[in-house]
């Protein structure tokens, strides 16, 4: 792995960086409020203003720091788990055929689901996704995190297909140091403070494991019969603030080493290096009750650097060396936007933005050793074949100009209208036009009713339109984009002790892009689909000391239609029908919590046993003293033995297509934190 050079990081980030800082906001721990006070807690992702999650117009999940700490996750795809309607199939190093399922909709890189960093998009635009360039995220300064389950490019734009995440930072003080089997080990932080009227704030996590040996393997080359996948990753965060002005900065690096790439395997020459730098700045000019002005940009860089072994040395092609293989890949956007919201009168609220953002790919380019351009001669070392004639996906700059108009307003004492329409301007595709409209009905104290629609768009990604042979894909720059009518009706109840809410939905998904087999392989927009279901998510204080808690989704149909001689996979061979998680809070004495996590799904049809899948994690906190906190965690508490799917074949065995890799088992972890 690379070297340990977090204490080099947490010089280099306070000569380098600074942040929006998220909102003050209460400390209290949501798990001791009634069901009642829980629902008044507000949200501001699905509007960009202020509303009462319960009354917001949309499905929202919100994670507070306690729930992040309670549910013992420590990074980004371990928390989607806990979303009603998403099932994230991720393997141990979060690799480019995991895939992300919402709403029975099965996408590679999650590039469907809008990522947020305190309301500004992550998503990079090679991929459109965010799983390619940044990986293993760590939730360390997350002081919250609200979810959008379902479009959102109304209000964001490109990729708020079927979900808007939003991780917003700012958390107390605090240290925490984490050790586990696999060589685990971990330790994370938080500072803040003031210099004056300069208010500061500086968070760090670390991460390292040897990973988990896995025996039996399959490896397409015949060479080895068991892997690793070992991890190491490194975050930084520094956060300014003086008057109405606010910096922030986030770096993240992650390397892995080992297990699958490029559909292969390789101990000797596999691995993948990841850095992303985030510098976020804002200007508040003025922000009264309901209304505000802000001003916010955003420069993102991130960078990809890969090699694996793609055939081994032999006496014919390859004589002197294994052929190996790799990328090197930049990528750079910057973003700038003037947001606000006005009060018109006491029934309107009017929100409205505008946005300019370009993103680009500086470097785009594969390196080996062997000469790929000429007669697969061999050069002795890696080389990046980095002419400008050599690049795998074109030099081109894609400019967006964006404006969003909503209305909000209260047209009874029960009955509230949320309407709106973003339009986005491309330089390289179609401008898109996104309407939503939501009507929130409250007839009784308890009661919640809620009708929405919402149109969304998946943009073709820079890869998509401008890849040259790379091996990954050949790009078509006349690829249109993907497209979703979605149609909700929610019910909510919300009792002193008890809360549920049923989600109905159905989407309508056109112009999906994948292979088309003509002349030649390349992408284009090859199919459609539907998907109906429905989300159910309960609370339930059963005494003062035991609360059970859990989502599910059920889908009643999910069925695409794909142009012939075409090729994708479609999402029905790539979601479950029916996936629940199931939580057991126990509040066993003052000191003393326990929680039992219960997840399930039914088959997967791509997956070879079509099993379903069950599994157990646990964890037990002890509170000696305020501030003092320590937290054992258990995750598959039965060590089962399961695959992952992938969303890309790879390889055969006596004629059976391999679509699975090897997942972990039994994991134990004990953590101490000590907030002050």
């Amino acid at each position: 792995m690379q070297g340990r050079f977090f204490p080099a990081l947490l010089m280099a980030s306070s000569l380098h960086s600074v942040s929006v800082f998220a909102a003050n906001e209460s400390n209290d721990d949501l798990f001791t409020l009634s069901m009642e006070e829980l629902l008044d807690v507000t949200v501001s992702v699905s509007n960009k203003t202020e509303t009462k999650i319960n009354l917001s117009p949309a499905s929202v999940s919100l994670f507070s720091e306690q729930d992040i700490a309670s549910l013992g996750v420590t990074n980004l795809i371990e928390l989607l788990q806990h979303v009603p309607g998403f099932y994230p199939v991720f393997n141990s190093v979060e690799g480019n055929q995991s895939y992300l399922v919402t709403r029975g909709h099965a996408q590679k890189y999650a590039n469907t689901v809008l990522f947020l960093l305190n309301g500004r998009r992550i998503n990079e635009d090679y991929t459109g996704g965010i799983n390619y360039l940044i990986r293993h995220f760590n939730l360390a300064s997350a002081k919250r995190i609200e979810v959008i389950r379902g479009t959102g490019s109304a209000l964001y734009g490109a990729n708020a297909f079927n979900g808007v995440v939003n991780i917003i930072t700012g958390t107390e003080s605090y240290v925490s140091v984490s050790g586990g089997n696999n060589g685990m080990i971990a330790a994370d932080f938080a500072l803040n403070g003031h210099l004056g009227e300069l208010n500061w704030g500086l968070a760090g996590a670390y991460y390292q494991d040897d990973g988990e040996t896995y025996h039996n393997i399959y490896d397409r080359l015949g060479l080895q019969t068991s892997t690793q996948d070992p991890i190491d990753s490194q975050q930084l965060e520094l956060s300014l603030q003086y008057a109405d002005f606010s910096w922030h900065s986030f770096l993240q690096r992650s390397a892995f080493e080992d297990y699958y790439l490029f559909r292969r395997v390789s101990d000797e020459h596999n691995q993948v290096q990841l850095e992303n730098w985030i510098h976020q700045l804002g200007y508040q000019f003025w922000r009264q009750g309901g209304e505000h002005l802000t001003l916010s940009a955003q420069w993102q860089e991130g960078e990809r650097q890969s090699l694996a072994m793609l055939a081994p040395q032999d006496n014919e092609e390859f004589v002197q060396a294994d052929f190996l293989f790799g990328e090197q890949f930049k990528y750079q956007s910057l973003q700038l936007a003037l947001e606000g919201a006005k009060k018109l009168n006491n029934d309107w609220l009017l929100s409205a933005g505008l946005e300019w953002s370009e993103s680009k790919l500086p470097d785009g380019f594969v390196k080996s050793n062997y000469n790929l351009y000429g007669d697969l001669e061999w050069l002795e070392n890696v080389t990046v074949f980095d002419l400008p004639q050599q690049r795998t996906v074109l030099d081109k700059t894609r400019f967006i100009r964006s404006a969003y108009l909503q209305t909000q307003t209260e047209l009874t004492d029960t009955l509230n209208l949320t309407m709106g329409l973003r339009f986005d301007g491309y330089n390289d595709i179609a401008s898109k036009l996104n309407p939503r409209l939501a009507l929130v009905y409250q007839p009784a104290e308890h009661h919640v009713l809620k009708g929405i629609y919402g149109e969304a768009y998946r943009v073709p990604s820079l890869g998509d339109l401008y890849d040259e042979e790379s091996g990954l894909t050949q790009g078509n720059t006349s690829l249109r984009p993907s497209t979703i009518k979605s149609y909700e009706l929610i019910y909510n109840y919300t009792g002193s002790d008890f809360f549920i809410s049923t989600t109905l939905f159905h989407n309508d998904i056109a112009d999906l892009i994948g292979f088309d087999s003509g002349d030649t392989v390349a992408l284009a927009n090859i199919a459609k689909s539907n998907a109906s279901g429905i989300e159910l998510e309960w609370r339930w204080n059963v005494t003062e000391s035991v609360r059970l808690q859990g989502h599910s989704t059920h889908l009643f149909e999910n069925e695409s239609e794909i142009k012939a001689q075409a090729s994708l996979v479609p999402s029905e061979q790539l979601s479950p029908d029916n996936y629940m998680m199931t939580l057991l809070d126990w509040q066993i004495a003052s000191q003393w919590q326990a929680q039992l996590q219960w997840s399930y799904r039914d088959n997967i049809a791509i997956t070879d046993d079509h099993n379903t899948l069950s599994l157990l994690n646990a964890s037990m906190v002890f509170l000696p003293a305020a501030g003092h906190r320590w937290q054992l965690k258990v995750s598959n508490l039965l060590d089962k033995t399961y695959q992952v799917p992938v969303i890309q074949q790879i390889g055969s065995s006596n004629g059976i297509a391999i679509n699975e890799l090897p997942s972990r088992g039994l994991a134990v972890s004990i953590k101490y934190s000590w907030h002050f």
